[in-house]
């Protein structure tokens, strides 16, 4: 796997210049063991080191995570690694992220600040892509979050705003944190610590909260995230625990999301489906979402009417502006591989109806997929 050491050259240098030999300041580990509610999935292990390059400290992060569940009773290993470069106050001066999740190719992404721009060069499916995003002084590095608080601590009450890089989108996200209150916490181990609880939202994951526990040290010792409806955790724990061998009954994430019905006769051609859905001490409205062809009605505090009404044909199709961000490839679809670009083709043939282009599509998948995966879909 990736060390450290993969990162230990200064990005910042440019190529042809000799880099400065720079003398180790400081080197520490974490480790952290990552729960789906109350089933251990995977570790995550950071290491960070800061240097003195040329009378200027940087701090390079490395941070790796491996998580071991199935989608709809297929076994997959998810890694992803991230290392970066960062100025002492958290400034990004550059960063390498991978994630590898087989039999899918693996999603790679590198970026480099230089003369207030980002520079990045994405690999997604062998399909190389560069791109710039405008840079801020102010822009933080993702690794910042995990020290953050050590070099400015909230207290109760307290509100903090900053922007940072989200490298699996490549794109800048508003960090909001407000501090509750402090709260006994107990970790893999049993032992328990007094923790401020902070709430954290951020821009690019809208309806998304993530409660952060930090100790007196400015450590996050537990995270908590919403997750496929259910609660992701993150523990502060040694290397011993974080290693231990997974248990072998690997959380099905994709079975969690459905709810088991009868099967329609003809549900091609039914118009319109009525469940009533309960939940034992608990709200199914929270866990279904409303839209043109969902509503759910609330018939009590644990019980819901959920209506679903068959999509609409539509009849035109008015031009429209889309912004280039929404049609070009990304990790989950790689419009400009040429194997896509064929059988997208052969779906439709000489079809030109959006609507019934979209239908082909999905008959042609049905008809010719054989070999299924669900590493990404």
């Amino acid at each position: 796997g990736a060390g450290l050491t993969a990162c230990s050259q200064s990005p910042a240098v440019e190529p042809g210049e000799r880099a400065v030999e720079s003398s180790k300041l400081k080197e520490e580990e974490d480790w952290k063991v990552i729960y789906i509610q109350d089933q251990r999935i995977g570790y995550e292990h950071r290491q960070r080191r800061m240097e003195d390059q040329s009378g200027k400290k940087v701090i390079h992060t490395q941070n790796d995570s491996y998580l071991k569940f199935k989608r709809f009773g297929q076994a997959l290993n998810l890694e992803v690694h991230l290392q970066t470069t960062e100025t002492a106050e958290g400034e990004l001066l550059s960063y390498s992220y991978q994630m590898k999740n087989p039999p899918a190719g693996s999603t790679i992404s590198r970026g480099v600040v230089k003369d207030g721009q980002l520079h990045i060069e994405t690999d997604i499916a062998n399909q190389a892509s560069n791109t710039q995003l405008k840079w801020k002084a102010d822009y933080y590095s993702p690794s910042y979050l995990e020290r953050a608080f050590r070099e400015s601590p909230l207290q109760p009450g307290e509100k903090k705003s900053f922007s940072m890089l989200l490298p699996e989108f490549s794109k800048i996200t508003e960090v909001n944190l407000v501090a509750l209150e402090y709260e006994p916490v107990e970790i893999p181990g049993g032992i328990q610590e007094k923790c401020l609880h902070i709430k954290m939202k951020q821009s690019l994951l809208p309806g998304m909260t993530t409660d952060l526990y930090v100790d007196q040290q400015g450590e996050i010792i537990k995270s908590a995230t919403d997750f496929l409806g259910a609660k992701m955790y993150l523990y502060q724990a040694s290397k011993a625990q974080a290693l231990e061998e997974l248990s072998g009954r690997e959380l099905d994430l994709a079975m969690q999301t459905l709810i088991p019905v009868s099967p329609l006769s003809a549900a091609h051609d039914t118009e319109q489906v009525v469940y009533q859905i309960s939940m034992q001490q608990d709200d199914p409205a929270k866990y279904l979402v409303a839209g043109d062809t969902q509503q759910v009605k609330r018939l009590g505090a644990d019980r819901v009417e959920l209506t679903v009404t068959k999509a609409a044909v539509p009849v035109a199709f008015p031009a429209a502006e889309i912004d280039a961000e929404f049609v070009k490839p990304s990790p989950f679809l790689q419009s400009s591989d040429a194997g896509v670009i064929k059988h997208a083709k052969a779906a439709v043939q000489s079809e030109t109806n959006p609507w019934q282009q979209a239908l082909l599509m999905e008959k042609y998948v049905h008809r010719n997929l054989k070999k299924k995966n669900f590493s990404t879909a």
